[in-house]
């Protein structure tokens, strides 16, 4: 997971730039390549962050689903979800696992 400090206007022009190009719309991932003192900077600022979970680019994910059978996810396509918003409060990508494990929910 890392922290992302994009401005909610930075993700809609990269958006728009993607899908004028007819490119998917995932996240740019700009965030990824700060440095540690950026980073720093921008916690000392107080410039306002969410959490996204980093997801393997290059990569297949497999799942044996009881209904579907094996399903393939080839992860260039899947977005790096927000877990955390701004506010602290997670998002339905966080809580909705923890509440399942907790409820020890195996199967949806």
């Amino acid at each position: 997971a890392y922290r992302w400090f994009c401005s909610s206007k930075h993700l809609e022009e990269m958006r728009e730039k993607r899908k004028a190009k007819g490119k998917i719309q995932l996240y740019d991932r700009n965030c990824l390549k700060l440095s540690e003192d950026q980073i720093h900077n921008f916690l000392e600022q107080k410039i306002p962050y969410t959490i996204r979970l980093k997801i393997d680019r290059n990569k297949t994910i497999e799942v044996d689903d009881i209904v579907k059978g094996k399903l393939k996810f080839n992860t260039n396509y899947v977005d790096d979800q927000v877990l955390l918003k701004s506010d602290g409060y997670p998002t339905y990508h966080l809580a909705s696992i923890v509440d399942d494990h907790e409820m020890n929910i195996s199967h949806v």
